[in-house]
């Protein structure tokens, strides 16, 4: 159940509970799926997009087409980490 899970994040160190708020838009670059998403973590306000599809090619051109090839790939564990000040080893 849900309060079991909490109960196991509260009593650990190496956990934590995170409000997250995403609301996103999905649409078509090149033919691969894409989303743009305002995202909510903690109460930080961000901005993120996404990229999917198995054609690298598609991918590549995609990232062209949006100007994502100019910024730096970062998953959302990361940033959530980053967001609440947990620096990674």
């Amino acid at each position: 159940s849900f309060e079991s899970f909490m109960a196991i994040v509260e009593r650990s160190d190496d956990m934590s509970a995170v409000k997250v708020i995403k609301r996103r838009q999905a649409f078509t670059v090149a033919e691969c799926i894409t989303e743009f998403a305002q995202v909510e973590i903690a109460g930080r306000k961000l901005q993120t997009a996404a990229i999917e599809s198995v054609d690298t090619g598609a991918l590549k051109e995609a990232r062209r087409l949006t100007g994502l090839d100019a910024h730096d790939n970062i998953n959302y564990p990361t940033v959530s980490r980053q967001t609440i000040g947990w620096v990674l080893p």
